[in-house]
């Protein structure tokens, strides 16, 4: 019981959630790889669903089913803001503004597992830039797209007599996939970020639609914008 509840208060995918996660299909076969790379990450959810939402389907009464849903959904969403917050602080922004109803729906997806998906609420990408599709497929499958568009995009642009951008895309390419931590990834982001306006001179155009998008979404503004080498208290 000790052991049952612990998995609760930290939810921890078990035998049930691990059939869902790999589709009950063998390791290294074609199908069952292409399952596990489109369930990844994506474990917390579904563990959320089997335990959380079904305690709560199973109650005695309806009163009961409420209370429990209810108090779920406040305590997750609070803890789901303060993550929220700690977030875009550590990510160079401004913290949201707190008193638009957008924020609680973001925080209310964010502490109840939606994780990624809850992106698409208010936008038509993800936090990586990726579409739902890509989001669907999961690391690998936008991994095989963002390869695809790099080389094949690079060479039919080449063909047909376009202007390329190779330098950019490749430093766009490292920054996105070069392994990172949070507590330094302020300062490898801003040398990325050099790096690619030495490489892209539309590099900086692209970091102002960034800003620009933040704001329009989000009511949200920066500390460290993109592209900056300091933060803006330290010019």
């Amino acid at each position: 019981m000790v052991m049952a509840e612990t998995d609760f208060a930290v939810p921890t995918p078990d035998a049930k959630v691990r059939a869902i996660t790999t589709g009950g299909l063998g390791r290294a076969t074609i199908e069952g790889q292409a399952w596990r790379s489109a369930m990844m990450l994506k474990s917390f959810p579904v563990t959320i669903a089997t335990t959380h939402f079904y305690r709560a389907a199973y109650q005695a009464t309806t009163a009961d089913k409420l209370a429990y849903a209810g108090t779920l959904a406040v305590t997750t969403t609070i803890m789901g803001g303060m993550a929220l917050q700690m977030k875009d602080i550590a990510a160079g922004r401004e913290p949201r503004p707190m008193d638009d109803p957008a924020f609680f729906a973001a925080a209310f997806q964010q502490g109840g597992g939606l994780g990624i998906f809850g992106d698409f609420l208010f936008s038509d990408v993800n936090r990586y830039g990726g579409g739902i599709t890509q989001t669907l497929a999961g690391p690998t499958g936008q991994l095989i797209d963002t390869g695809v568009k790099f080389t094949l995009g690079n060479i039919r642009e080449a063909v047909k007599g376009e202007e390329t951008n190779i330098l950019g895309e490749a430093v766009q390419l490292g920054k996105r996939y070069a392994p990172e931590i949070w507590q330094t990834r302020l300062f490898t982001d801003a040398m990325w970020d050099q790096a690619e306006m030495m490489a892209n001179p539309d590099a900086q155009r692209r970091f102002n639609r960034i800003v620009r998008k933040r704001q329009k979404e989000f009511n949200q503004g920066y500390w460290w914008k993109p592209g900056q080498p300091l933060p803006e208290f330290a010019q």
